[in-house]
């Protein structure tokens, strides 16, 4: 593994965390692994609350870009701290373990390994460990091909954290989040994401989900929380941020590079239809969820 790809930095908070060299990205920036990976992903998915609702079945979370696993250990807490009966996957998605690798040997400086150390080491070695009620599963190799793994039961809530999409544009495309829209099907699912970008909210949008203000974390005063029904969003967007896409220099969709490109008025003229804001279809949206 070539971990001379990264180093170890200090971010604002005084937290220490990794930074890739090949993409020139810090993890976690501002305010460290744990705090964002808590405030920004664990606290809005509301896994205890939302798995006791169907405790039959197991409760499925995907972890797109396992990255040096904070957010994997974030999740690990959460069912330590509340031990529950249903069963729950957790499949974490990445190309490689370098990352991982790095920061285990950096667990004393890094300071979330605390406790972990040999579970991730097994995790590490085995591909899958079994910790209480949740089984942690790596999904190694390309998310682009994993996305349409049927063996991968599909997830209920997805910590959507890869690289930016100006370091890994290919996993910020509406081909990819169609793909996952169709694979969560009807069943309710949140996506979480620490972006708050005009073209990344509007290509979600487009693959057919429902987008809302997240978190705020570090200098982001809000990001993105992303549903497969309007009703678990608590700060959808309203029709007036269709105004912001009109206006913008890269209002989106992302895409493979295929296609041909819209203005800014004509993306904004499409998701006017787009049931979020369209009121008709949106309350018969929320309709359709209180008869559930």
């Amino acid at each position: 593994m070539d971990c001379e790809s990264f180093q170890l930095i200090q971010v604002a908070s005084g937290a220490k965390s990794l930074r890739s060299l090949r993409y020139n990205e810090t993890f976690h920036p501002v305010v460290g692994p744990m705090i964002e990976a808590r405030g920004l992903h664990v606290v809005q998915h509301r896994f205890i609350e939302r798995a006791m609702k169907n405790p039959q079945i197991p409760f499925v979370i995907w972890d797109v870009g396992l990255g040096a696993a904070a957010n994997a250990i974030a999740i690990l807490e959460v069912f330590r701290d509340q031990e529950i009966a249903v069963p729950v996957e957790l499949h974490s998605f990445d190309r490689n373990l370098e990352a991982l690798d790095f920061a285990l040997k950096h667990a004393a400086e890094l300071g979330y390994f605390s406790g972990w150390e040999e579970l991730v080491a097994t995790f590490l070695k085995e591909g899958v460990v079994q910790f209480r009620n949740v089984t942690w599963k790596r999904q190694s190799g390309d998310f682009r091909e994993r996305v349409f793994d049927l063996e991968i039961p599909a997830p209920q809530s997805v910590i959507f954290d890869p690289y930016s999409p100006a370091s890994n544009p290919e996993l910020w495309t509406v081909e990819i989040f169609s793909a996952l829209r169709k694979r969560v099907g009807e069943a309710p699912c949140l996506v979480t994401s620490y972006s708050r970008s005009t073209s990344v909210r509007t290509t979600f949008l487009v693959a057919g989900w429902f987008v809302g203000k997240g978190a705020a974390t570090g200098e982001k005063q809000e990001t993105t929380l992303v549903a497969s029904t309007l009703s678990l969003l608590e700060q959808p967007l309203e029709r007036s941020w269709l105004e912001r896409v009109a206006k913008s220099g890269a209002p989106g969709p992302l895409t493979n590079g295929m296609g041909e490109k819209r203005s800014a008025t004509e993306v904004a003229e499409g998701l006017q239809e787009h049931p979020q804001f369209n009121s008709i279809h949106a309350k018969e949206s929320k309709t359709k969820e209180i008869l559930k």
